[in-house]
């Protein structure tokens, strides 16, 4: 029996042995989702089976389906476990049975099944004991059986925008020891850029995040899929978001070209999705200080158990417009260069309210387009909640510190900073929020 086989077994066993968060989602769904787990243990390999398989597989897509409306229903943190675990649960047992016809079949397509996985990975989290380890065992299996023939190379555009000048820098300090760190946000607590921090990451230098081959090598050829904000930024009415094979992120939107619609992986966990990567970075040890509380324009959190890390990968000219968060934030970049300006919590940056086409509250974003100037808007003309005139003068006189960062640097955000981010290449972050 093959070590794809066998994964594809103990995956199955995995869903028979333990579906207790999926109980709520009623008895018939739990006994339908068991008995394809079972199925699935004692069906035979031949392809006489073929009919059986098919039949199957329609079953796991109307379980995906009744879990895909309950998860479209709710804001993603309110959605109940039973429905995300159901989502994982019944995506499992579709790719366990789209191998079964991918060996039956000859072919070495594995493309569908890695989607499979992955949308359950990006949709519902994976939650449930040994899910997510059943899930990349399987990915790793596919990784080793179906290697890609004749991969294309993929070059990443070396092209670089001009650098603003410099006239607010943000101190730099060469390696402080946390305990310095500590003593400096206890006291200021300002912005900060820390140096010759990440020399001893692999992603710099061994296992290099700038070589876009090594990249795709540890995403199953580039198979993987990765969801993409399309669009200048997340405020702008044409804005979408997608979700793309790895290699089609690269060749569309980070390779030499035209491209005009920057696509940008942000904000993504992509180091819990794919944890090769996150074997090429380690949390900073000022992640493990003690930040002073947040200002008042900073909604109230729970306590983090330990940092969240988000990925922020893009091409030239992406831009995260002037927002706040409220976690203290070590940005560290690892490719290119980017473009930072922060201001104070009590700034008048005119932050946004609800958004009026999807309800969703913007209060932690501002109105401004930092570099964009001012120009007049014509009522009921998109990008109409810009400032008037009188607001952009009075903006202007607002103070900030600015830098650019570099590879290797970590820059120091407070909880609460108004933080405006533009890269002026092909740029790869991590963002380690804590509190």
């Amino acid at each position: 029996m093959s070590s794809l086989s066998i994964a594809v077994l103990d995956a199955a066993t995995l869903v028979i042995e333990d579906h207790s968060d999926i109980t709520e989602c009623g008895e018939g769904t739990v006994q339908l989702l068991t008995r394809l787990a079972d199925a699935i243990l004692s069906a035979s390999s031949s392809s006489s089976e073929t009919e059986t398989r098919e039949s199957h597989l329609a079953r796991t897509e109307d379980l995906l389906r009744l879990a895909r409306q309950k998860l479209h229903a709710y804001p993603f943190s309110s959605v109940p476990l039973c429905w995300r675990a159901l989502f994982t649960d019944a995506s499992i047992l579709k790719a366990c049975l789209q191998i079964a016809v991918l060996e039956s079949s000859g072919s070495n397509d594995d493309t569908p099944i890695i989607h499979t996985l992955d949308t359950a990975l990006i949709m519902a989290g994976s939650p449930g004991m040994g899910r997510r380890e059943a899930i990349e065992q399987i990915l790793s299996e596919l990784d080793s059986s179906y290697p890609a023939v004749d991969a294309e190379e993929i070059k990443f555009d070396t092209e670089k925008a001009e650098a603003p000048e410099i006239t607010h820098p943000i101190p730099r300090l060469k390696e402080p020891s946390l305990e310095l760190f500590q003593r400096l946000i206890s006291t200021s607590n300002k912005p900060i850029i820390m140096t010759g921090c990440l020399e001893h990451w692999p992603a710099m230098e061994d296992r290099p995040w700038s070589n876009p081959g090594y990249l795709l090598s540890l995403t199953n050829s580039g198979k993987r899929l990765v969801p993409v904000e399309v669009g200048k930024t997340y405020t702008d009415a044409s804005w979408s978001q997608q979700i793309i094979p790895f290699k089609e992120f690269l060749s569309t939107y980070m390779s030499p070209g035209d491209n005009l619609t920057p696509g940008y992986l942000a904000q993504h966990n992509l180091f819990s999705q794919i944890p090769s990567l996150r074997n090429d970075i380690a949390i900073p040890d000022y992640c493990y200080s003690t930040p002073p509380p947040p200002p008042p324009n900073v909604k109230e959190t729970e306590l983090l158990d330990e940092p969240t890390i988000n990925a922020w990968y893009g091409p030239r000219g992406t831009v995260s417009p002037l927002h706040t968060d409220p976690y203290a934030n070590c940005l560290a970049q690892v490719v290119g260069r980017k473009y930072v300006r922060l201001y104070e919590p009590g700034a008048q940056v005119y932050p946004r309210g609800r958004d009026q086409r999807t309800g969703v509250e913007m209060g932690n974003t501002s109105r401004v387009d930092v570099e964009g100037g001012w120009k007049e808007k014509k009522e009921g003309e998109e990008g109409s909640e810009g400032l008037t005139k009188e607001e952009w003068e009075k903006f202007r006189e607002v103070k900030y510190l600015e830098t650019v960062l570099e590879e290797g640097e970590i820059l120091y955000i407070p909880a609460g900073w108004w933080h405006y981010i533009r890269s002026l290449e092909v740029s790869f972050s991590v963002s380690f929020w804590w509190n």
